[in-house]
């Protein structure tokens, strides 16, 4: 801020003035790396303007704070659309050949349920409910810290491997990078000209 505007004052702090001064953000280049800074650390900054704005209301000064209504895409850009596989599309890579069964296995029941591949990495047979015959996961998710309850279908119970003990893991899952790469080399042989991921199974749940 004393940078952009050194003589800037708290009231002049309105939706205008923070479009103008993330513009700045976005194309000043950090000192540390030479490069942009992230848009990360833009956003970052604007929610520590913010902090400082609500501080000072706190403090009976007669200002606004514009941080909250602020449309975080001139940060970011306009939400991208997510790439997914169609029911065909996902068919049609179900019966494509490969050789990496495991990759295979993951990323349809990663398809089949939804669950990213750092609760797949941590998913044990504890989390594995089993009752009257219907299957289903209750896990607390690593990105969220909240609870899953996810009843399974017919497809994904048949992914199962035998099952273990209740601490032990339920897949062996290795790089997100071995992963993505092995899949890539799937896709293409599937003839989907499609940029796919391993996060590319949970859109497409």
């Amino acid at each position: 801020i004393s940078e952009y505007a050194p003589k800037v004052r708290l009231w002049e702090v309105n939706g205008q003035f923070l479009e103008d001064f993330v513009e700045h953000m976005c194309t000043k280049k950090c000192p540390r790396t030479g490069k942009n800074y992230a848009k990360k650390t833009v956003s970052d900054i604007v929610d520590n303007l913010g902090v400082v704005l609500k501080a000072a209301i706190a403090a009976d000064i007669p200002i606004s704070n514009p941080v909250p209504l602020m449309d975080r895409n001139i940060i970011h850009g306009a939400e991208k659309p997510r790439s997914y596989l169609t029911i065909e599309e996902a068919k049609k890579l179900a019966a494509t050949p490969t050789t990496n069964k495991r990759m295979t296995l993951l990323f349809l029941f990663s398809m089949m349920t939804g669950i990213r591949y750092s609760d797949l990495c941590s998913l044990t047979w504890n989390d594995v409910i089993e009752e009257d015959g219907k299957h289903r996961i209750e896990k607390l998710m690593v990105k969220t810290g909240k609870m899953l309850y996810l009843p399974m279908n017919e497809t994904a119970i048949e992914l199962l491997p035998k099952r273990g003990k209740g601490g032990e893991n339920v897949f062996d899952v290795p790089t997100i990078q071995a992963l993505d790469k092995a899949l890539r080399k799937w896709v293409k042989r599937a003839g989907i000209e499609k940029r796919v991921s391993f996060h590319t199974a949970r859109h497409s749940f």
